[in-house]
């Protein structure tokens, strides 16, 4: 039997997947898709943007994620 292998680096952190989602979620909102920017998503949530880009693609990708927490 093999065993799994584990990912490289650092477990994803559940609390920082959740408050890209809020910030997201807020910025959204409060400013629609068109004035929404990673960059802003990003400070909000406490991360940087290559952190949120390694979640998300680009900003469709992280949009379609906040629609499917709703």
């Amino acid at each position: 039997m093999s065993t799994p292998q584990a990912k490289a680096g650092r477990p994803r952190n559940p609390a920082l997947d959740e408050a890209i989602l809020s910030a997201a979620a807020h910025q959204l909102g409060e400013l629609g898709y068109a004035r929404m920017s990673l960059e802003a998503v990003a400070a909000t949530a406490g991360t940087t943007v290559p952190s949120l880009r390694r979640r998300y693609r680009n900003k469709a990708e992280l949009v379609a994620a906040v629609i499917g927490s709703l």
